[in-house]
């Protein structure tokens, strides 16, 4: 687990998945190991993956909130949004409010093209997290606010995280092709810039750590 862990907070969240794997090998009942693998699936754009995890790990704790957002994130990737409406209504109830859960709800509004109401649900206050970071940058692209989305994943990558993602905004991530919120920046010069540095980060990393 350390190892997994290791990984993704530098970006491997691929190697990550290995990791996870052979944890899940020896004990299909560790609900931790499941939630981070299917986090790494929907890092890297393995949608139908990440569901099937995130199912699993729901199984064990059907009373996670955090679950329950990520379920509703996966649901909105996949364009199932109805059933991420109803997945974030049992996450509200589970969690009373939370700002999880709010800005969890301005992607879907994003997704359904509501500006208003998605931009309403990022101004509610939310602990800051990687994860509320990257639904900020992907609300705000999907929304043509390029602008803002490319400087935050700049200075995200430059002050990085100290839970869960060191390393944020990870080649593997950016790249994602199934991740239509980015659409909009792969015509930026400066987000193209971008990435072909997290690139170069990556290729270099991924010499180095060899078979870890």
């Amino acid at each position: 687990m350390e190892i997994a862990d290791f990984l993704i907070g530098l970006g491997h969240p691929d190697r990550a998945v290995r990791r996870f794997s052979m944890i899940l090998a020896g004990s299909a009942m560790r609900s931790r190991a499941l939630w981070l693998r299917s986090l790494c699936y929907e890092w890297t754009g393995d949608y139908e993956a990440a569901l099937t995890d995130g199912r699993k790990a729901l199984e064990l704790e059907p009373t996670s909130g955090y679950l329950r957002c990520m379920m509703a994130r996966l649901m909105i990737f996949t364009g199932d949004l109805p059933e991420a409406e109803a997945e974030l209504a049992v996450a509200d109830t589970v969690l009373k409010g939370s700002g999880d859960v709010a800005f969890t709800r301005a992607l879907l509004w994003a997704a359904r093209g509501d500006r208003k109401k998605a931009e309403s649900a990022l101004a509610r206050p939310a602990r800051v997290t990687v994860l509320r970071n990257y639904i900020d940058t992907m609300v705000h692209a999907s929304l043509g606010y390029v602008d803002e989305a490319v400087d935050l994943i700049a200075r995200t990558i430059e002050a990085g995280f100290f839970k869960l993602a060191t390393h944020a905004y990870f080649y593997p991530y950016l790249a994602n092709p199934n991740n239509h919120f980015y659409d909009p920046l792969r015509r930026e010069p400066r987000f193209l810039e971008i990435l072909e540095r997290q690139k170069k980060r990556f290729e270099d990393e991924t010499a180095h750590l060899g078979d870890l």
